[in-house]
């Protein structure tokens, strides 16, 4: 998350923290739906 540190503008350094989370949801998404169709 240091990317989102060196972003001046506080709106854009919330998107991209938001698609930070995002991304990251996505990824438990993937393993969760792989655990359950195996």
């Amino acid at each position: 998350m240091r990317a989102a540190e060196r972003i001046g503008d506080e709106l854009l350094k919330q998107l991209f923290n938001v698609i930070c989370r995002m991304n990251l949801d996505a990824a438990q998404l993937r393993s969760i739906r792989d655990d359950v169709t195996v």
